[in-house]
């Protein structure tokens, strides 16, 4: 934009300053368009952590049943131990068919992760199901923080 004289330019700036920075709006929703568009077209993707603290020591824990919030898959699997109990292992289901194999979570503190992520049932539907098992010793003394890595599909 061309302005008449200096003047002119030092009043259209002090008007600016006193309202909201539409340019920057038109920006942030440009951006916001463009990292949609990315996403969308697979360039990238968005790497979510979902994580559940099992306090209880109950055989199941369902994060969702028939409720997932969107679709996503799971690209990995990291239990931190929180008890310790001989042979304690952690299956991962869609509610009915193993994601996982099981993963040890036997040692107070320990951490493991998925040694096989089946990619068959690994792809969680938007309305699906996400059940962590506690199995190979006593569930009622097993404790885990249980954090899946997801990317939205």
């Amino acid at each position: 934009m061309a302005y008449e004289s200096f003047e002119d330019a030092q009043v259209t700036a002090r008007g600016m300053q006193n309202q909201p920075a539409a340019h920057d709006v038109v920006l942030d929703n440009r951006l916001d368009e463009l990292q949609k568009g990315i996403v969308d077209r697979g360039l990238i993707s968005q790497l979510i952590a979902i994580t559940v603290n099992i306090t209880t020591g109950t055989a199941t824990t369902a994060l969702y049943t028939s409720n997932a919030p969107f679709a996503f898959e799971i690209i990995d699997v990291i239990i931190q131990a929180r008890a310790t109990e001989g042979s304690g292992a952690v299956t991962i289901t869609n509610g009915s068919s193993s994601i996982t194999d099981a993963i040890t979570c036997d040692t107070d503190n320990e951490i493991n992760k998925a040694g096989t992520i089946d990619v068959t049932y690994s792809k969680i539907a938007l309305g699906g199901s996400l059940v962590v098992g506690m199995g190979g010793g006593t569930a009622a003394n097993m404790k885990a923080l249980v954090t899946f890595l997801v990317i939205p599909t």
